[in-house]
């Protein structure tokens, strides 16, 4: 997952990306409870780099971004098309893919350096893990993930199901409360 400057580059990119500026209020009675509206924007595509290197891509149908001095919030949606889901890939400090995140919505928070993604959220990873939940919680800062509610975890060796995972963010370790399903165990 990125680090804190790789997010701020992220943040910085799309306040200078081609986005519009809203003078009007939440786009729907949902952002009502947010800040007001900065920015706008359609067919995401940000490609964030860390000195040349990129580190995360991002692409969405529609972006909104919430500011007040407090905080910063920025919203990824999906298009209308089953397809046109929010995608989220992850690379390593030398630019190779570590996972691959889709959702519905993602919500960044820049100043709590966190994520939620909701609506059918798949997070594969390129050791052949995947997880898959209603919603998931990413903390930048702790390099940790949760997903409350039902999970399904599938690896070489083990498709788990249960509830209320916490693991790191790619997804080595892993508890999940109530687990039930199949593990693979070799022999020596």
């Amino acid at each position: 997952m990125p680090d804190k400057q790789t997010v701020g580059k992220f943040l910085l990119l799309i306040a200078l990306s081609g986005c519009t500026r809203a003078e009007t209020g939440p786009a729907s009675a949902a952002d009502s409870d947010r800040a007001p509206m900065a920015q706008e924007s359609w067919d995401v595509n940000l490609q964030i780099s860390d000195e040349g290197v990129i580190r995360l891509v991002l692409e969405a149908a529609h972006m909104l971004r919430y500011e007040d001095p407090d905080s910063v919030h920025t919203l990824f949606e999906k298009g209308d098309e089953i397809s046109d889901r929010v995608t989220v890939s992850f690379y390593d400090s030398t630019g190779s893919g570590t996972g691959i995140l889709s959702a519905d919505h993602v919500l960044f928070d820049e100043v709590e350096h966190t994520m939620i993604a909701t609506g059918d959220v798949v997070l594969e990873s390129t050791e052949g893990r995947m997880l898959e939940s209603e919603r998931l919680l990413w903390n930048e800062d702790a390099g940790t993930i949760e997903a409350p509610g039902f999970v399904s975890l599938t690896t070489e060796d083990q498709n788990i199901r249960g509830y209320e995972l916490e693991a790191a963010e790619n997804l080595r370790t892993w508890t999940i409360k109530r687990p039930t399903g199949t593990v693979r165990i070799r022999e020596p």
